[in-house]
């Protein structure tokens, strides 16, 4: 009991997961494991990056901002949050979690290979408007970051950006592979996630969207200079759930400002030499200026969905909750359609003459047994109980007894039933967990 109670002074004293909503090789990916590799001087315990990639970014966001607010899941923010909830993706958005730092922003930049015949932005454009919907861009998911950065580029130069077909890529670095490859046409992302590739002149940047030019980079136009105003800054920073503990958001929070400081070093480096070394912009910003930075940007976000040259990007009616809607209509008509059809069968048999091994003849009734309702309402019971303790208890806890119970209640064998259980929710875990990269909750017992 004085080692639980001990565990609030302690922390940390188990591993810290920090979710990427990126790809492996990303610029939020780089940034986030280099951040991760000075939490563990700080923190004393491994931290471990997890890439969760998937649905524009939903899949990574709601994944670590979702966690159990226990300090132990630390999420990697990007751009694209203050973009899901406008795009009808999603309704988490940055007020899901408590924001603990900021650490990069960097603006975004076109990119084409190097023995592309196009030489300025302009070439690009003119290529756009003599075959419309031919070119190929890409750098990020389908509606994220880098895909809005193309289409308020276009937009500002008169272009429509549906004209461009965009192709979605799982991190800036698979889509400057494809581009190498000859897949793509021209390439939106930060000049530090291309920075390799510039320094070996395999691509070229036509400009960057910034007000003046990038540090590192001065050699580099930006498309303002060229006469095209326009300006897209993409961001990462951290965040815990709400709810997370206030002395364990302290704790977070005055470690990363060792390191975001460069106080905390490695080998005699420190955070911001790393990203100055890889030419990201080392601005920071700490919790509460975070916090109204988070706020702002996502406003900016709803004026620009709201112009009518943005609404390809967008989710449109598709919702996050779509096809669980349409599940639940068709269960519930489904159900109606049976309640139906058994009250005309009921009808029907009671007018049939029942009769007995005796001389009276009565009436065949018909309808669910007592028997078949607290059956119902107990299977029913299951899954309010699953949806009520699983995050508490822990899946494999719940979902054990919850399917248990229903194959007990259902009439099989306690032999079977133990032995279906034991075998399928394990399962179930490990696929999520360990196949999908979609940890289920483990629960105040860790399983």
């Amino acid at each position: 009991m004085s080692g639980g109670c001990s565990r609030q002074e302690d922390y940390p004293d188990a591993p810290i997961t920090v979710v990427v909503p990126w790809g492996v090789g990303g610029g939020t990916d780089r940034v986030a494991r280099q951040m991760a590799r000075f939490l563990e001087v700080e923190l004393k315990v491994p931290v471990n990056v997890v890439n969760a990639t998937g649905g524009r970014g939903v899949t990574g966001h709601s994944r670590g901002l979702r966690a159990r607010p226990d300090g132990y899941t630390l999420t990697m923010m990007t751009l694209e949050l203050n973009m899901l909830h406008w795009q009808d993706l999603t309704d988490i958005s940055w007020r899901e979690g408590t924001p603990l730092m900021s650490v990069n922003e960097d603006a975004a930049a076109v990119f084409i290979r190097a023995d592309s015949p196009w030489r300025r932005p302009q070439d690009v454009l003119a290529a756009i408007e003599a075959s419309p919907g031919r070119l190929t861009a890409s750098g990020t998911a389908s509606g994220g970051a880098w895909h809005l950065a193309t289409s308020v580029w276009l937009d500002a130069a008169g272009r429509d950006p549906a004209d461009v077909k965009w192709i979605p890529m799982g991190s800036s670095a698979a889509a400057m592979q494809e581009l190498l490859s000859g897949g793509l046409d021209f390439v939106c992302c930060s000049l530090p996630e291309a920075r390799t590739l510039l320094e070996s002149k395999q691509v070229r940047c036509l400009g960057v969207m910034s007000a003046g030019r990038a540090p590192g980079f001065e050699d580099v136009p930006t498309l303002k200079e060229q006469g095209y105003d326009c300006s897209f800054i993409g961001w990462r920073g951290f965040a815990v759930p709400s709810g997370t503990p206030a002395d364990r958001v302290d704790r977070l929070v005055a470690a990363m400002e060792r390191i975001v400081t460069g106080e905390t070093k490695i080998e005699g480096t420190g955070f911001p030499q790393y990203l100055e070394s890889q030419g990201f912009n080392a601005r920071w910003r700490k919790t509460d200026d975070f916090a109204r930075f988070l706020e702002e940007n996502d406003a900016s976000f709803g004026r620009i969905y709201q112009r009518s040259s943005m609404v390809q990007d967008s989710g449109g009616r598709v919702g996050p909750w779509a096809f669980p809607g349409l599940l639940a209509t068709a269960l519930v008509g489904l159900s109606i359609c049976l309640a139906i059809g058994h009250a005309r069968a009921s009808r029907h048999l009671s007018k049939v003459p029942l009769t007995c091994d005796g001389d009276t003849a009565g009436q065949r009734t018909a309808g669910p047994s007592q028997a078949a309702i607290v059956n119902v309402l107990a299977v029913t019971g299951c899954v309010v109980a699953f949806l009520a303790f699983a995050e508490t208890a822990g899946f494999v806890v719940v979902a054990g007894a919850s399917l248990l119970t229903t194959l007990l209640i259902l009439g099989n064998r306690v032999a079977t039933s133990v032995a279906a259980t034991v075998l399928v929710v394990p399962a179930i875990y490990h696929i999520f967990a360990h196949v999908l990269s979609v940890p289920l909750p483990r629960g105040w017992m860790g399983w």
